[in-house]
């Protein structure tokens, strides 16, 4: 069963909107995604989708779980109608192997208006426009034809937002206990909508296993063994017993498993697979999850479900509910997840997961249910991007309020967002690792600088010096590193913050530029102590910058020694050399391509270095920061003959923090 037509006019601020859901080559329902800014009508979609279905329970049963003493989900007030229009118009058709089922809603200020000037058999169909109660009061809602055995075959599902857990630290008793739901003649004991899910799953999983232990067990015993003995007869050994297991509750915690393997396994490629294990009965009936490593070994990472966090509890609350309420339909029980079918709608399906569970699992937990319509909204390109890579074209991407169906053909600013923002933790990891590895073989207080370049000034700056007799006392070393390594102004402070977090044996010091964020907080200071040994200081300005806004580290070289040229006629740049256009005051054939660049830095008090862009109109000629400092570090002629002057405030800061005593 899925929804094969969604169509609203005049409903909030939708004007009009016709959605035809898609199946597969293999038949099998698309995913629907749906995106829009906030107020673009996601959730007022939504709401007539969860409407719909409980106008067919209605219509089969007597008493809802769903709203109280049986008033209707969705209130009909005529301030929905869209601003200028007179009328509102919904219907949602579902289809059940070819047989079709409507759901219609609409309201109307002036009946006969609409009957006359608006009204389309075609557009409006199934609506009985003469219905005395239509003509009344102007609402109109019906389920038609009434659903037969569709709830006993297919789930109808929907998670709002406010779906949630509770979590380990809450003071509250929420130990999961067995539970029997009783079933009534013309009652249902089933609620469409889904909330504190994760209660409801463990109590469902408890039953599981309880009944699996009581039920299906099989005791077998291997055949006995006869073995020759010395006088030449038999000796007959007793085969051990051995337990084995089968049966639905078997089958069902095998697939529960399944699920929690396809969440662990996307957080460590180490991991074999997950499963869930129970505690005994003197601990509370706890329920665990396990994880299994490729090497053999097995550990327990939540000990309750109440430990997960919230994006784990999600995810596993979501997709076992669905497990749970097709199991507690299916007659045959449940072999496989593609045997689950209906619809599922929810509401900001990414919510509370990091960008690797909306990119990676999400979308490869929905995959295993094939034959579940999803209907989800979501805010995250992220989770975009994974479904685009698990499942190609086979799912709609739809924009509201217009309903069109979007044909992503580059992702590419999705993919540059989500390396952005996983690239930070991996290359923090990377980064530490190679400061460990570092530390460890150094006996010397370890300079770690804001950028490849900067530890090179530095280094033939304290060379020069001790040449010629001063600073002979500061004996460091620097890390040295290149594009392995990114370590910009952020980068820098969350080393050295993680790096303060363990005892260490030798000072650390991180050396910002003052013109980013942190370098221009802690330019106001000496320079920052952080716990164990590790500090951080801004570059002070020299005498000849000491009204600049701030400075990275080739502003401590004057200005001559900035525009030396290379050999093949480069060099670095000043944004002041320029004119608001881009041209070079002293030359205007020579521009710069990004006059952004320049706009805001051409006073002198605002300089900024340019190493890219600039062109004589054929070719690029400034000359890199990387080439410029490696010129510097190598005494390369005209570079060997510069002036550190300016560095001197460097090696004054250091020399106070050196002579710190270690704690």
């Amino acid at each position: 069963m899925h929804i094969d037509e969604i169509y609203i006019e005049n409903y909030g601020c939708i004007e009009k909107l016709h959605i035809k859901p898609e199946l597969n080559e293999q038949g099998h329902p698309k995913p629907i995604v749906l995106v829009g800014k906030n107020g673009s009508g996601k959730t007022l979609l939504l709401s007539n989708i969860v409407d719909s279905i409980i106008e067919f329970k209605r219509d089969k049963y007597s008493e809802l779980q769903e709203v109280s003493e049986n008033k209707f989900y969705k209130i009909g007030t005529q301030t929905y109608i869209k601003v200028g229009e007179s009328h509102s118009y919904t219907r949602v058709r579902y289809n059940n192997g070819g047989k079709k089922y409507y759901y219609i809603d609409c309201m109307t200020q002036n009946h006969t208006h609409f009957k006359n000037s608006i009204f389309n058999s075609l557009i409006h169909s199934d609506l009985e426009i003469d219905n005395e109660k239509f003509k009344e009061n102007g609402f109109y809602k019906k389920a038609k034809p009434s659903f037969e055995k569709e709830f006993d075959t297919n789930i109808l599902m929907y998670f709002p937002v406010h779906r949630y857990y509770e979590p380990a630290w809450l003071n509250q008793n929420i130990a999961p206990s067995f539970k029997k739901e009783d079933n009534f003649i013309e009652k249902s004991n089933k609620n469409v909508i889904k909330t504190n899910i994760l209660n409801e799953v463990e109590s469902w999983i408890l039953d599981v296993i309880l009944d699996k232990f009581l039920y299906e067990q099989h005791n077998q015993r291997f055949s006995n063994l006869f073995v020759r003995n010395e006088h030449g007869g038999y000796t007959e050994f007793t085969a051990p017993i051995f337990q084995d297991y089968s049966g639905k509750n078997t089958t069902i915690q095998n697939l529960i498993n399944q699920i929690i393997s396809t969440i662990y396994k996307s957080k460590d490629d180490n991991i074999e697979n997950a499963r869930i294990g129970i505690s005994n009965k003197d601990r509370g009936r706890q329920i665990s999850i396990l994880t299994k490593f490729k090497n053999g070994s097995e550990i327990q990472v939540a000990p309750t479900f109440n430990h997960l966090s919230s994006g784990e509890a999600l995810l596993l609350s979501i997709f076992c509910a669905l497990l749970k309420d097709f199991d507690s339909i299916s007659k045959n029980g449940t072999n496989n997840l593609d045997q689950v079918k209906g619809v599922a709608v929810i509401d900001e399906i990414d919510l509370n997961l990091h960008i690797d569970y909306a990119k990676n699992v999400l979308p490869q937990l929905m995959k295993l249910f094939p034959n579940v319509q999803f209907v989800v909204t979501s805010h995250s390109p992220f989770f975009l991007l994974g479904m685009k890579e698990t499942y190609g074209n086979d799912y709609q991407l739809i924009n509201l309020p217009t309903g069109e169906d979007i044909v992503e053909n580059d992702f590419s600013e999705i993919v540059s967002a989500y390396r952005i923002f996983t690239k930070g933790f991996d290359e923090l990891h990377s980064s530490l690792k190679s400061l460990e590895q570092k530390i460890s073989v150094t006996t010397k207080p370890l300079i770690v600088t804001e950028g490849k370049t900067d530890w090179k000034h530095f280094k033939r700056a304290l060379q020069y010096f001790q040449e010629e007799g001063e600073y002979t006392d500061i004996d460091v070393s620097f890390f040295e590193y290149e594009d392995e390594i990114e370590m910009g102004d952020s980068h820098l402070e969350s080393l050295l913050k993680n790096m303060s977090k363990v005892e260490q044996n030798k000072k650390i010091i991180g050396i910002f530029d003052c013109d980013e964020a942190n370098g221009k907080k802690y330019a106001g200071l000496d320079f920052k102590k952080f716990k164990n040994n590790v500090f951080a200081f801004s570059i002070p300005k020299p005498s000849y910058r000491s009204t600049h806004t701030g400075i990275s580290v080739e502003l401590l070289y004057k200005n001559v020694d900035i525009q030396k040229t290379d050999a093949d006629g480069r060099r670095l740049y000043l944004t002041s050399e320029f004119n608001e256009r881009g041209r070079l005051l002293s030359d205007i054939n020579i521009s710069v391509e990004n006059t952004d660049k320049v706009k805001k830095y051409i006073e002198v008090d605002k300089n900024k270095i340019i190493d890219s862009g600039v062109t004589d109109g054929t070719n690029n000629i400034a000359l890199s920061k990387n080439s410029y400092a490696l010129n510097i570090l190598n005494k390369t002629a005209p570079f060997d003959s510069v002036d550190f002057e300016g560095f001197k405030g460097v090696f004054d800061k250091l020399k106070i923090i050196l002579d710190i005593p270690l704690t």
